[in-house]
C-alpha cells in the first residue's frame, strides 16, 4: 500500500486518541508531547489536508476512550489517565465533546459500588439509525 504524508497537527502527540467522524474528517483528542504536555483536541479533513484545533477538553488526558456516539453529533471521551491524579483516582470523569457547536459538557456518570472505579459505553445499533 502507498503511503501518504499529510499536514501537521498543531502539536504533534503520542498516547492520543482519535475517531473518524461522517464527512471525512477525524477528530483526535489527548496525549502528551515529548517535553510531557497534556493536549487537548484537534479536528483532521482529510479532503482539504487541513488541522484545526477544537475546545480545549474539560480535562486533558493520556490514552483516553474515544467514541462516535449513534447520533453521529458527539463524541463520548472517557477513561485516560491525568497528572496529577484526578482527585486521587486516577480516572478523570466522562465528558462528551458536540461536534457542531464545538463544545465540551460532563458525561452522565453513574454510580458505582463503593471501591469500583469501572466505565462502560454501551451502544445499541439500530439500522433505522444510520
Amino acid at each position: 500500500k502507498k503511503t501518504t504524508q499529510v499536514a501537521r497537527m498543531h502539536n504533534p502527540r503520542e498516547l492520543h486518541s482519535m475517531v473518524a467522524i461522517p464527512g471525512n474528517q477525524v477528530f483526535v483528542c489527548g496525549g502528551e508531547q515529548a517535553e510531557g504536555t497534556k493536549l487537548d483536541s484537534e479536528m483532521y479533513d482529510v479532503e482539504h489536508d487541513v488541522w484545526t484545533k477544537c475546545a480545549p477538553m474539560l480535562i486533558t488526558r493520556i490514552s483516553p476512550y474515544v467514541a462516535l456516539m449513534p447520533d453521529k453529533r458527539n463524541i463520548l471521551v472517557s477513561g485516560g489517565v491525568c497528572t496529577p491524579l484526578y482527585m486521587g483516582s486516577g480516572q478523570p470523569p466522562p465528558e462528551i465533546y458536540n461536534i457542531a457547536t464545538d463544545t465540551w459538557r460532563p458525561a452522565p456518570q453513574y454510580m458505582a459500588k463503593p471501591g469500583q472505579e469501572q466505565y462502560a459505553v454501551i451502544f445499541f445499533y439500530n439500522e433505522k439509525n444510520k
